[in-house]
């Protein structure tokens, strides 16, 4: 993330965050693959599954990518969800 876009992890992590909740901590950002305790800013929700079992991760570290709101879903939280776009990479 940009310098200004930097936030501190929480006091105290959640008991419970979900599957494909975006979320950033100091300089970076990630999408958890499952369900799991989490002490991280939480940002959004995406649908898309960013981590199968015996598939592996759609995403590798270091990739970029591309959030965009997903007007005909049900509304998840105060932005919505959020549809996964992996960028080209470079």
């Amino acid at each position: 993330l940009e310098p200004e876009l930097h936030t501190p992890r929480r006091a105290a992590p959640r008991a419970r965050v979900e599957a494909g909740t975006v979320a950033a901590a100091g300089a970076q950002t990630a999408v958890y693959p499952v369900a799991s305790p989490g002490g991280w800013q939480l940002l959004g929700r995406t649908a898309r599954h960013v981590y199968t079992p015996g598939v592996g991760p759609l995403l590798a570290p270091g990739d970029s990518v591309r959030f965009q709101p997903v007007a005909d879903a049900p509304r998840l939280g105060p932005q919505g969800p959020l549809e996964l776009l992996p960028a080209p990479r470079q």
